[in-house]
């Protein structure tokens, strides 16, 4: 057993849920056991620009379709909110993954 962090981030949904409940992973799923997404490894980056323009354009789609379905647990929008509730338009925020 170890730290679902998934499920302390984020609530589950129909299509976006904690791969640690493997019930909860479709016939037709694919279940990966990694610490990491499998498109942020090196050895992928490289494959995954060179894809076909309608396949890479179809993966975008999803993965925004997905990002849409994220739902913070209130836990988290509370500490968001007490964190970055004060800044002003002029705050720059810098993302890295």
């Amino acid at each position: 057993e170890g730290f679902d962090l998934w499920s302390h981030l984020f609530e589950p949904t129909e299509r976006c849920r904690s791969a640690a409940d493997s019930t909860a992973i479709p016939e037709d799923g694919l279940s990966m056991p990694s610490r990491i997404n499998c498109l942020f490894m090196n050895m992928l980056r490289g494959y995954l620009w060179s894809l076909p323009e309608d396949n890479l354009n179809l993966l975008r789609s999803n993965y925004a379709a997905a990002m849409r379905e994220l739902r913070p647990r209130l836990h988290i929008q509370k500490k968001l909110g007490d964190i970055c509730g004060h800044w002003t338009e002029d705050a720059y925020i810098v993302g890295v993954h």
